[in-house]
């Protein structure tokens, strides 16, 4: 595959990092607003405790929101939050807005 990157097993990598440096996920708001965040670590949560009652249901035969599917929620909430913290203060610190 020919790019203008030159050709080779990395050709699609770099047409990848220029892709996302054009959309630059990041900047939009859900990492900058307090609101987004908690509704983006609620919902990030939620899916995961979903996916953990499909797995009980699938394992056991019962739907249900057991504790396991709690400790997953939390975790994910947890990460969304962290990962939001880390882009803020690392944008912060590069000065950008």
């Amino acid at each position: 595959m020919k790019t203008s990157y030159g050709e080779g097993p990395y050709a699609n990598f770099a047409d990848l990092y220029v892709l996302q440096t054009r959309c630059k996920m990041t900047s939009e708001p859900a990492f900058y607003s307090p609101p987004y965040i908690l509704a983006g670590a609620l919902c990030f949560g939620a899916l995961f405790a979903f996916v953990s009652m499909m797995v009980d249901l699938v394992f056991d035969g019962v739907f249900r929101l057991s504790p396991t599917a709690l400790g997953f929620a939390a975790a994910a909430f947890m990460g969304y939050v962290a990962v939001a913290w880390i882009v803020r203060r690392s944008e912060a610190q590069t000065g950008e807005s």
